[in-house]
């Protein structure tokens, strides 16, 4: 069997997971100002894409407003690349799932730190972050092209 036009280069394997999938299994919370839920580092290749993923859950303490979870750079002030908004009118302390996800463009061969921030953004209640050992919150990297 002819392999010619296919190259498939060690490292890169669409869909490879790339460094350590983070686990959380604990609560983050209360907060109603923008607070770092979850930090992932991972070893990129310059001019390679990569989806940045988090899969959360969230609760407020009231029936009412909204939630912004962002992935952003570097730190908590870092640049937004993923913006979730989630409304809070469920049943009060009832946890909704979140899933987020940005498309990356490495700009370095180095290592490259993502953060999950949530804010309330309207309303009055708090908001916990919740996970736990049979539900766990999720954040990782994997390779798409380049």
């Amino acid at each position: 069997m002819s392999s010619a036009g296919y190259r498939i280069d060690a490292g890169r394997i669409p869909g490879e997971l790339i460094g350590d999938v983070l686990t959380r299994t604990a609560n983050v919370g209360t907060f109603t100002v923008e607070t770092t839920l979850d930090t992932l580092v991972v070893p990129l290749v310059s001019g390679r894409r990569y989806w940045i993923t988090w899969n959360g859950a969230a609760q407020s303490s009231v029936a009412d407003g909204a939630v912004r979870f962002r992935i952003r750079e570097d730190t908590s002030a870092g640049t937004q690349i993923a913006l979730r908004q989630a409304p809070m009118n469920a049943v009060v302390n009832q946890s909704f799932g979140v899933h987020m996800r940005a498309l990356y463009t490495a700009v370095a061969t180095a290592n490259k730190t993502f953060v999950i921030t949530g804010v309330r953004q309207n309303g009055t209640g708090n908001i916990t972050a919740v996970a736990s050992t049979d539900a766990p919150t999720f954040t990782w990297a994997e390779y798409v092209s380049g």
